[in-house]
């Protein structure tokens, strides 16, 4: 069997190395202080070994006759002095090399931080990238570095056979990480509805799961060519407001925030870090408002080129520590935190599009276009059913769901059709049977508008409307939509609440088929994620894209070969009865599917009653 020993396996990433190293098939020896806590690594290790870590010849002893030694000993502590954090990133980290060494050690992996490059320089470092460390905490590090590299290079130069490697990775998100790690500190201000947002959240940061950091040193230590590199790990970018919505999303709630400027910040920090009693941690730290404010992204390409790909997302790696750190949370099924995690992004006009994709490609595709304001989370309860058959894509439309929500964008039907083509392009996706609803009736006429012109690059096979306005001159907007259509529309959007939004939906609904608090809640969430309540005057754009359509629209739908079916809750207020009444005076041959007591959301009300319609149809 591979044997590995582990030196710091007793820390919060320690631990996840010897956890990894288990999994992969390892005998695992840990090295410990007496007295250490090793109860959460006794399930990883055949072997624990207490030693006085101040005696190099005990060291060199229990080193020898291991050809992998991964050093993971670090001292964390923020606030402490430079001469107290060197006692173990330098003293220590030399003392260990120097036994390691003496001991015939084959390949000695060190653990580091991407936190030694500090804040100047290219916010996208590689390993190339000058260090710039500003901070105690930083500066430790880099000269741990630098100590661990000299001695390899000397030892090498002696004839030793020694190769080593340094892994630096991100700032991390995992389990087992106590209540000092940064995502404990932003959990905790998370919950008390203190999370800080400086200048809006959006500096940019490459995060990693601690899990992912254990992978990766068994792939360096697995590598066969010598290594004798530093390599920088990342598992996905972010920035700090979608690391809180993601937290909002797996726990629930939408967390309140606190916005103050950063440079009052950064002075409240440099106070704070002059009166914390020593060996306290202050509340918020310089080094803390640097990383809240300036971007600091990692391009691991040294470590990719060796094959190595990260497993966790960010979604999985806030599910994993939340639910250590918070027991009582608990994620439901068909969750919008795990909507999103399945789901993947593709870029439109320099934009994030969300969706959702079944990756079935042997079944024939089913693209489903959601309404207003809503998203492809309207689907959820269609999904499992529809998906047994069929090939599913449902996009989040520009400005909707989880997809980017630009300020100063047109939100035309117009650019909201190029973008679903544009992903239908970029998924190769030749011919496709439609499913949309409400303002995605829009987008389906538009593109039975273009197949008619021949200008479209995929083959419609069918489409099915539910509840939809499909003829411009019965769109009745809500008392709502028609007040934010209103000169009040600016002042309106900055005022919508909850329960204002909840009334407007309820409204929509059949009178036995009301949305449960916990759905209304998800509507909502989804309408607030990348404050999107913000938009919705904007998103209205499609009540004139009607007006100048009306005749574009009406024709393709009444005047195609493409077969048509039309859903429709006819208790709906919006676009219900009268609707129906036209589209069978209308439209030829037509295959009408009327639900009775349904509003608005029939896939919502009646998913059992759609599915069942649209397997007849398509």
């Amino acid at each position: 069997m591979k044997q590995v020993i582990i030196l710091g396996a007793t820390g919060f990433i320690g631990s996840h190395v010897a956890e990894q190293f288990h999994q992969a098939g390892y005998a695992v020896t840990a090295l410990v202080r007496a007295g250490s806590d090793t109860t959460a690594i006794r399930p990883f290790c055949t072997k624990i070994c207490s030693v006085d870590f101040s005696d190099e010849a005990a060291l060199t002893t229990q080193l020898t006759g291991f050809a992998l030694l991964v050093n993971c000993l670090a001292r964390v502590k923020v606030h402490a002095t430079l001469a107290e954090l060197n006692t173990v990133q330098v003293t220590l980290t030399e003392r260990v090399t120097r036994a390691a060494i003496r001991a015939g050690v084959g390949r000695c992996l060190l653990l580091s931080t991407v936190e030694i490059y500090g804040f100047g320089g290219n916010p996208v470092k590689t390993e190339t990238e000058p260090y710039w460390p500003t901070h105690a905490f930083q500066r430790s590090f880099a000269s741990k570095e630098q100590a661990f590299t000299v001695l390899m290079t000397e030892a090498k130069q002696a004839g030793s056979l020694i190769d080593y490697a340094i892994l630096q990775p991100a700032s991390t998100i995992g389990r087992r990480e106590g209540n000092s790690s940064f995502f404990a500190h932003l959990y905790k201000a998370h919950r008390e509805g203190l999370y800080p947002l400086l200048d809006g959240g959006k500096a940019r940061v490459s995060l990693v799961d601690t899990r992912d950091i254990g992978r990766a040193m068994v792939h360096l230590a697995e590598q066969p060519e010598p290594l004798g590199k530093t390599y920088l790990l990342k598992g996905f970018n972010t920035t700090w407001h979608e690391l809180k919505q993601t937290i909002d999303l797996f726990t629930g709630r939408i967390a309140r925030t606190i916005q103050p400027p950063a440079y009052l910040m950064a002075g409240l920090a440099r106070l704070l870090e002059q009166v914390t009693p020593y060996r306290h941690e202050p509340t918020i730290t310089p080094l803390a408002v640097d990383l809240f404010t300036k971007d600091v992204l990692i391009n691991d390409q040294r470590l990719t080129d060796t094959g190595f790909r990260p497993r966790f997302s960010l979604e999985e790696a806030v599910a994993d520590a939340i639910t250590y750190l918070d027991p009582s949370v608990v994620n439901p099924p068909e969750s919008l935190f795990d909507w999103k995690g399945q789901g993947r992004y593709t870029v439109y006009n320099g934009y994030r599009q969300f969706y959702r994709d079944t990756l079935t490609d042997h079944l024939s595709t089913v693209l489903l276009l959601h309404g207003f304001p809503t998203s492809s989370w309207d689907y959820h309860r269609l999904w499992l059913s529809l998906c047994q058959h069929h090939r599913l894509i449902a996009p989040d439309f520009l400005g909707f769901g989880f997809s980017d929500k630009p300020r100063q964008h047109t939100y035309s039907i117009q650019h909201q059709t190029d973008s679903i083509v544009s992903l239908l392009q970029q998924l190769e996706i030749k011919a496709v049977t439609v499913v949309a609803h409400n303002y995605g009736t829009i987008v389906a006429q538009e593109l039975l508008a273009r197949q008619r012109d021949g200008t479209l690059p995929i083959r419609l096979n069918r489409v099915s409307f539910l509840n939809g306005a499909l003829f411009p001159e019965l769109h009745r907007p809500t008392p709502v939509q028609q007040l934010l259509l209103s000169p009040l529309g600016a002042v309106l959007v900055r005022l919508t609440t909850k329960g204002l939004f909840a009334r407007s939906l309820k409204a929509v609904f059949g009178h036995d088929t009301q949305p449960d608090d916990a759905e209304v809640a998800n509507l909502w969430q989804l309408v607030r994620y990348n404050e999107g309540q913000l938009l919705a005057k904007k998103l209205l754009h499609y009540v004139a894209d009607r007006r100048t359509h009306a005749l574009r629209w009406t024709t393709a739908m009444t005047q195609t070969d493409v077969p048509l079916q039309f859903i429709n809750g006819i208790d709906d207020p919006v676009s219900g009865l009268p609707v129906v009444e036209k589209y069978l005076a209308e439209v030829p041959h037509p295959n009408v599917v009327q639900l009775d007591h349904i509003g608005h959301y029939p896939q919502l009300e009646a998913a059992g009653r759609v599915v069942q319609a649209l397997e007849a149809f398509i």
